[in-house]
């Protein structure tokens, strides 16, 4: 059996649902109503509804709450930086590699995650 990957929480704000219902930094997000975190994406696209249940991981052992707010409101969960998926492919019309040398770093990163769009709204392909 695969042992599921929880999404690490690394701040709860203070005075929201979950601080309410006891989730702590440190804690890990499985499900959101049955559905499995893999990312904050996932956490915002399923944690719309006015009725959630989560499922947490703490100290290796799940647990199950169930969280009612009005629809839309975020339950205050602040989760660890996402690694950042980079492009392997050696492209001939990549601008990347087109980059003139001595450059600043940052302007070399092939960042390939689409992820980045739906969250900063910024992916330039």
């Amino acid at each position: 059996m695969q042992k599921k990957s929880a999404l690490k929480i690394e701040k709860v704000t203070a005075g929201s649902l979950g601080e309410r219902f006891g989730v702590l930094p440190g804690d890990g997000l499985l499900t959101i109503n049955g559905h499995s975190i893999r990312d904050p994406i996932d956490y915002r696209f399923y944690g719309t509804d006015e009725v959630l249940t989560c499922t947490f991981l703490r100290d290796g052992k799940p647990r199950r709450v169930v969280f009612q707010s009005e629809e839309g409101k975020d339950l205050g969960l602040v989760f660890e930086e996402m690694a950042l998926r980079r492009c392997g492919n050696a492209c001939l019309f990549c601008f990347v590699d087109q980059n003139p040398l001595g450059m600043r770093s940052s302007l070399y990163v092939k960042d390939e995650d689409y992820r980045l769009s739906f969250l900063h709204g910024n992916y330039v392909t």
